[in-house]
């Protein structure tokens, strides 16, 4: 398993195919992933077919003008950014580049640092822009989730009552049972926990981090949800497994039900993503000073245009579910000063992956609002 990434795939569009070589070189040595485009044809291909964090766009090609180019992909995505290059006999166009929505234009021949600085700081700018975009989308959710919160209280207040005199009732029951019981009793703690946090705004405290053992939450985390992936699946005539492999043992500090919440939720969208039945697949693996989570379905996959929306609150492809689900999870995980990402295959399943620093704190943000 490779624990490198990827900074950014870089769309070079460039004629002179040494040139474009030499681009592409320079971007692999520094963790870019490069793809090459000769001509304005195969440049247009790529950018509908594979996801573009940059483009580096020669203004004049052999069957047509980049400024038109640059055009086109600003009507696909006007956040994308561009970097013109260009003779000096060209500077006119150049700047009518940035006019169009440019953000650097380099004149040939480039100096190496110059076009990996201008492609850096263009992709800081975007993903700026697209926290900033984030951002608006969690308010929204936090007002939503404020909204909710005391009746769903309530709600749990009824079902923690009718579950004492549940136990109350049955104290001579089998361990079988009583195993079962201790679940919804989790369960209703962990609700209580994420009323509390909805009714703040996603607002944390401190006092919610406990050095937890990673591994054993996650056994916890499948003890009670076994009811969904296994019984509530075999009375619909399909099996679901689930197959652990932990890594070494860790502590993690963290708030226990937050990072619970994340790991039902990863469950549950992997078993609604196999209709037919199939294997989830849970790792952990020492980091150092992280851990690694990944959950992993063989279920229908995602394509590009999901993938880049699964986190959005709201966004869902399910016939019913409200949307927000993963997009709660997306902010906790960075509460907790970690990150959750996605890779999937349509028709092969999806990997959902969660990094957590042993010991971190409640997010430094300020007041650790979903997030900032």
């Amino acid at each position: 398993m490779t624990l490198s990434r990827s900074n950014g795939t870089v769309l070079v569009v460039e004629d002179f195919k040494d040139t474009a070589d030499i681009i592409c070189r320079l971007l692999k040595r520094v963790n870019y992933e490069p793809h090459p485009a000769y001509t304005l044809k195969e440049a247009s291909e790529k950018l509908n077919s594979i996801r573009c964090d940059v483009v580096v766009l020669d203004i004049n090609l052999p069957d047509g003008s980049g400024l038109d180019f640059l055009r086109e992909i600003k009507s696909v995505d006007q956040d994308i950014p561009v970097i013109m290059l260009t003779a000096y006999t060209e500077l006119d166009n150049a700047i009518k580049s940035l006019r169009e929505g440019a953000d650097d234009f380099i004149t040939k021949p480039f100096e190496n640092d110059y076009l990996l600085h201008s492609i850096g700081r263009a992709l800081e700018r975007r993903r700026l822009t697209e926290r900033l975009k984030q951002s608006e989308k969690f308010r929204l959710l936090g007002e939503l989730a404020a909204g909710v919160a005391h009746d769903f209280n309530n709600l749990l207040s009824s079902i923690n009552a009718h579950l004492y005199i549940v136990k109350q009732k049955m104290e001579h029951a089998g361990d079988d049972l009583k195993e079962h019981l201790d679940a919804i009793e989790m369960a209703i703690d962990d609700g209580a926990a994420i009323v509390a946090r909805l009714s703040s705004m996603g607002r944390k405290n401190a006092d919610n981090f406990q050095s937890i053992d990673f591994n054993h939450l996650v056994q916890d985390t499948v003890l009670m949800t076994r009811p969904k992936w296994e019984h509530e699946q075999r009375r619909k005539g399909r099996t679901i497994t689930i197959n652990t492999d932990f890594g070494p043992a860790r502590t993690v500090k963290m708030n226990p039900s937050d990072i619970r919440e994340v790991l039902t939720n990863l469950i549950f969208n992997a078993v609604d993503a196999m209709p037919g039945g199939g294997e989830i697949t849970i790792t952990t693996r020492d980091l150092g000073d992280a851990v690694m989570c990944t959950v992993s379905d063989t279920g229908v996959g995602m394509d590009q245009e999901i993938l880049e929306r699964i986190f959005d609150p709201f966004f869902t492809t399910k016939g019913q579910g409200t949307g927000i689900g993963l997009s709660v999870s997306y902010a906790i995980v960075e509460n907790h000063g970690g990150t959750l990402t996605v890779d999937s295959v349509p028709g092969r399943g999806t990997t959902f992956t969660m990094v957590l620093p042993v010991n971190q704190e409640p997010n430094s943000r300020g007041d650790g609002e979903i997030p900032q």
